[in-house]
């Protein structure tokens, strides 16, 4: 999600104020005059706009409330995730939007003028979000190049040293996991992407105390499960 003081700056760019929409309707005579709205803002590249079901009285459902829903152009961890806020009428029946998204601080409703004003907000979120996916995918490239240097390195010395590895990375972490002697179980570790090289430097002499705890059957009692996911394949001393 785009953070606080973005949304805040956007809502009241794109909302001023002048002439807010009041309707003195009851809210079932509301419903009507929400559908066209909801259509418009649906029909919008990568909105969805759907009426919400508030409660039901007496067996009858009361709908004065449109969930809208403003969708990335690319899903993953660096590209950002759907914006979402709630239309509604506010007990004095101005129509009124606000954040529904789960933000740790809050952000103001803001009452609405015209549907034009929604569709401002929409373009700007929209333009923030493919900025954001842009500088995504280029975090992605610089960070898979680099996995793919490292990943040579290692191979290199996985010929030389005969063990088997495979490496993964998050933001700040190299995560690596390492084979030797021929064992299935693997050691497990994480260190800062800065310090690889120095790694790099000491993982002969670290390789050939792990075959020593290997031959004398110490284990480590622990996992990579959390990092299993974001791995690639075991690469071995045989495998080009």
């Amino acid at each position: 999600m785009l953070p606080a003081p973005t949304i805040r700056k956007f809502l009241r760019e794109s909302f001023p104020g002048e002439s807010p929409v009041r309707l003195d309707s009851e809210p079932a005579k509301r419903i009507d005059w929400l559908k066209p709205i909801q259509k418009r803002l649906d029909a919008l590249d990568r909105v969805e706009c759907r009426i919400h079901v508030i409660h039901r009285l007496k067996g009858r459902e009361q709908i004065d409330r449109l969930d809208l829903t403003v969708k990335p152009s690319a899903t993953g961890r660096n590209y950002g995730q759907s914006e979402r806020f709630r239309l509604f009428f506010s007990e004095t029946g101005h129509f009124m939007i606000g954040d529904d998204g789960w933000r740790r601080s809050g952000v103001d409703v803001v009452p609405v003028s015209d549907v034009a004003e929604i569709e401002e907000l929409v373009r700007k979120i929209v333009s923030r979000q493919d900025r954001n996916v842009l500088r995504g995918k280029k975090q992605d490239k610089i960070s898979n190049l680099k996995e793919k240097g490292m990943t040579a390195q290692l191979r290199d010395l996985a010929e030389n040293h005969g063990f088997a590895f495979a490496i993964g990375q998050t933001a700040r972490n190299v995560n690596l996991s390492l084979r030797v002697c021929g064992r299935k179980t693997g050691f497990h570790f994480s260190f800062p992407k800065g310090k690889f090289d120095e790694v790099i430097a000491e993982l002969p002499e670290l390789i050939e105390d792990f075959e020593k705890m290997a031959r004398l059957g110490m284990t480590f009692r622990t996992h990579n499960r959390k990092w299993k996911g974001i791995q690639g394949d075991w690469i071995g001393p045989d495998d080009h």
